[in-house]
């Protein structure tokens, strides 16, 4: 039940970034407390102009942290990368074919992502690193 728990599954490190709340159908700007998981959640974290690498530090229970570090760019241009924060919580869970009825208690998804509109022209690359360390 560690998911459930806000002081031991937590994402930190989004101060700033515009929050689009695909669950409560609101947008705000993310303060320096703890993102939890309370229901349902659904967010996209947008970074604020000039900031293009996520860079987020996640509880994962049991007293273990993990960091994540992300960068991206399309044709070695850098682009901004955004951060998806997820947990399907009880009804959605049940409606999963590939999840359990009960994994919930257990995840919290943090996917980063470039999301900020910039199309891939035909020829062109897009790189997405990501690093994730034990702390």
């Amino acid at each position: 039940q560690a998911a459930m728990d806000g002081t031991k599954c937590y994402v930190k490190g989004l101060k700033g970034y515009t929050v689009v709340d695909k669950v409560a159908k609101n947008e705000y700007t993310c303060g320096s407390e703890p993102i939890v998981i309370e229901g349902e959640t659904d967010r996209v974290y947008n970074p604020p102009n000039g900031k293009n690498v996520v860079e987020v530090t996640i509880g994962v229970g049991d007293g273990k942290t993990i960091k994540l570090t992300a960068l991206g760019n399309v044709d070695g241009k850098e682009e901004p990368v955004s951060c998806v924060v997820w947990n399907p919580y009880i009804e959605k869970a049940k409606g999963m074919s590939d999840f359990g009825d009960d994994q919930y208690h257990e995840m919290i998804c943090v996917e980063p992502g470039m999301l900020g509109g910039t199309e891939l022209e035909a020829g062109k690359s897009a790189k997405l690193t990501q690093v994730i360390e034990m702390l």
